[in-house]
């Protein structure tokens, strides 16, 4: 296949269309005519002034990270969980809620007492009952699906769409 583009311009879009669906070889060369020329064909020997060969890679798209409405929420609100090396089930119960709704979200664990000096401070909280969600400056205490989703909804985390997301992460032992 050989294509002739007076412009430039639209040889690359070809070029990139063309190519973008597998990986494959390129060849760009300039004509005795002084014409450049794109090719998936090596060019003719004797046609060729100069003559560059590349390996383009394959077109991917990475989908696996949050949706874009997720990303906006999270730059409005973003979302911290607060944790608890004791609080086991209903922070894994929590962490699995968050994953399946797609929201990206920062873990904080309370281990000493500087961590629960700032969690008390961020949170506005006189007391450390875990699991915490907080949205931006909002704070939702305990794990109680229907306020979390209240919560979410409210910072515009969009609602699970069935899409697969990340794992979530193992609790530290």
């Amino acid at each position: 296949m050989r294509v002739h583009f007076p412009h430039k311009g639209w040889a690359c879009l070809l070029l990139i269309t063309v190519m973008s669906a597998h990986a494959q070889t390129a060849y760009r060369w300039i004509g005795k005519d002084g014409q450049v020329h794109y090719s998936d064909q090596p060019p003719p020997a004797a046609e060729t002034r100069q003559f560059q060969q590349k390996k383009l890679p394959g077109n991917v798209i990475e989908t696996s990270g949050p949706s874009y409405s997720a990303q906006l929420a999270a730059q409005k609100s973003p979302l911290t969980l607060y944790t608890s090396p004791n609080c086991v089930e209903n922070c894994r119960i929590a962490r699995d809620f968050l994953n399946k709704r797609g929201a990206p979200f920062s873990e904080k664990e309370i281990k000493t007492l500087e961590d629960l000096t700032a969690f008390k401070a961020a949170t506005g909280s006189s007391e450390a009952i875990v699991p915490v969600l907080m949205a931006g400056t909002k704070v939702e205490k305990g794990f109680e699906e229907n306020a979390w989703r209240s919560l979410l909804d409210s910072a515009g985390y969009p609602q699970d769409d069935g899409i697969p997301r990340r794992k979530a992460p193992t609790p530290a032992k």
